[in-house]
């Protein structure tokens, strides 16, 4: 297989690159700064041991916490699984160093504000690096140029780059690609590293070559290998959105950055994230007790756009995430399996344990295991013949998650359907995941219709039966479905910013980080569509009225009329 670093040479141009490389000093494009020796984290051993990241804490919690003591059936349990990153110690003075490559699009379309924009979010970005992180400036149009090798931010460095910066100018051309292979070069080429490792790619346009899909695979898979993570940011409406989206959904998160004004808000809350970086190469593996594993099966993990896997046996899983910031949380819900063969009995079965491998990012080590073991799950039994238990309701911390999985699973999809121009599909996709959602809600806390009906209001008003810290979720799921409606409501609104939001929306969801950026809310309706909220909000509640039984989460209940 050729190396994913040489594909796509043959768009430079000889001149322009001379042209270009003529107004950069060799010593800048070529050379990279050696890491200081203090800087690089230490091995774990005890006679140098340094600062350590404290483990993640895992937690799993049932959708139901029992199942029938004699199982007369297969029956369905979900379990949240829980992973959370502690809060960084500031007291310890812990400090996560970076080698960061700023990816610029300078074709003809960034022209104007916009580059200067970036130029300025450019100077930004040096006076907030620390002294130890170093920064790479790569440039692209129809070629990419490497500006400047790592270099830290001292006063001489900064003195040296803002000629470079300031003599950024647009040209033809959007090499996506090949600016790509230039950034990650950079960082695989290096021959002293940090302790973290980055490239913020930034463009406002489509690629102008034809690259294959699979060739981007492998440069994006060559660079995970590295522990490169990869953000991309789409600089208004005309941006190629699925390609950014695709760029960063294996290491990092894409954000759409509608106004140029915004940009440096944008670079700065991401870079201000991954200098809290806790883990890297986080690996969470999942195994169903030995002594169940003819009965129980995981049948499905939802994780979003994180890796999972599961075993040909369906005994074991895994979920690998990129990195875990300070203080962050995922949360991935497991679908187990049981089968009419489950051992009977009244007493709790232990069926599921979770592990977890992690990189030390502060230390730089790699640790295999939980220090403290495994985190095991245990179901409890119930009399009644029948799962779930006809008396209970569901746990609405596991059904919030899932709620969640399910509004990502349907952002996706509505922007597959509108990306191929099907606008009433990817609409009718938004109005069923939201009758859907507000029929799994009504059954988890038992409401009324009249309930139902003060959710449809706008603005929603929060039933009486629901927590408010719940309800704060269930509103932003909900506002986010209503948000892209109108985004997705014909050609005219998907291309002017609806593709772009849509992949930022669903991107948020199956990542579960959110955006440095926040998105417009309540988008203004085209014109002649001014009741498309009725519209929707009809075909919802003639949905809710067409069934008198609700069928939620593997249970059938009757809702109060």
């Amino acid at each position: 297989m050729p190396s994913p670093f040489s594909w796509g040479r043959a768009y430079d141009s000889p001149v322009n690159r001379s042209a270009l490389a003529d107004t950069v000093p060799v010593e800048q494009r070529q050379d990279d700064e050696i890491v200081p020796t203090q800087s690089i984290p230490a091995q774990n051993t005890t006679e140098n041991a340094t600062e350590q990241a404290p483990p993640p804490i895992i937690e799993l919690v049932g959708e139901y916490s029992t199942i029938p003591a004699r199982l007369s059936g297969d029956a369905v349990l979900n379990v949240l699984t829980t992973i959370k990153s502690p809060a960084m110690n500031v007291t310890a003075n812990v400090d996560v160093s970076v080698d960061l490559v700023v990816l610029v699009d300078v074709s003809g379309s960034m022209m104007g504000e916009k580059l200067e924009n970036v130029k300025t979010t450019l100077r930004y970005i040096l006076d907030s690096l620390d002294e130890k992180d170093r920064i790479s400036l790569v440039q692209f149009s129809n070629f990419a140029t490497k500006l400047t090798g790592l270099r830290r931010p001292t006063i001489g460095n900064k003195a040296a780059l803002g000629p470079v910066i300031s003599a950024m100018q647009p040209i033809a051309g959007t090499a996506i690609y090949q600016g790509l292979v230039e950034a990650v070069k950079v960082l695989t080429d290096r021959t002293s590293s940090n302790q973290c490792a980055a490239v913020l790619l930034l463009s406002d346009g489509g690629e102008s070559y034809h690259v294959p899909d699979q060739t981007y695979q492998t440069l994006l898979a060559s660079a995970r290998d590295q522990r490169i993570s990869l953000y991309a940011f789409g600089y208004g409406a005309q941006h190629d959105a699925a390609k950014m989206n695709m760029i960063a959904s294996g290491s990092g998160s894409f954000q759409y950055v509608e106004q140029p004004s915004v940009i440096q808000d944008a670079f700065a809350g991401c870079l201000g994230s991954l200098k809290t970086t806790m883990y890297e190469n986080v690996r969470m593996t999942i195994r169903v007790a030995s002594s169940l594993s003819r009965s129980v099966t995981i049948r499905d993990i939802k994780a979003g756009l994180y890796k999972q896997e599961i075993g040909a046996d369906k005994t074991t899983g895994i979920i690998t995430l990129p990195n875990m910031f300070a203080e962050e949380t995922r949360d991935f819900v497991i679908e187990l399996g049981f089968a009419s063969g489950t051992p009977e009995g009244n007493t709790s079965l232990e069926v599921l344990e979770v592990d977890c491998g992690y990189r030390d990012a502060i230390q730089g080590s790699e640790v295999l295991h939980l220090p403290s073991g495994a985190v095991k799950f245990s179901v409890g039994r119930h009399e009644a013949n029948v799962h779930p238990d006809p008396n209970v309701r569901p746990n609405p911390i596991v059904v919030k998650q899932s709620l969640r999985c399910t509004i990502g699973d349907c952002m996706e999809r509505a922007t597959s359907l509108a990306d191929r121009r099907d606008y009433s599909g990817a609409l009718a996709a938004l109005s069923e995941c939201r009758a859907s959602v507000l029929q799994t809600i009504a059954f988890t806390y038992g409401l009324s219709a009249a309930d139902v009906e003060r959710i449809n209001q706008r603005p929603p008003q929060a039933p009486a039966s629901i927590p408010s810290a719940d309800w704060v979720l269930y509103n932003a799921l909900l506002a986010d479905l209503h948000d892209a409606m109108p985004r997705v409501r014909s050609q005219a609104s998907y291309s002017s910013g609806g593709s772009a939001t849509m992949q930022q929306m669903w991107t948020v969801q199956q990542s579960q980080r959110v955006s440095d950026i926040p998105l417009e809310r309540e988008p203004t309706f085209e014109r002649g569509h001014q009741d498309d909220w009725e519209e929707v909000m009809g075909w919802v509640r003639q949905e809710l009225a067409r069934k008198e039984e609700v069928l939620v989460m593997g249970y059938v209940d009757v809702v109060e009329r």
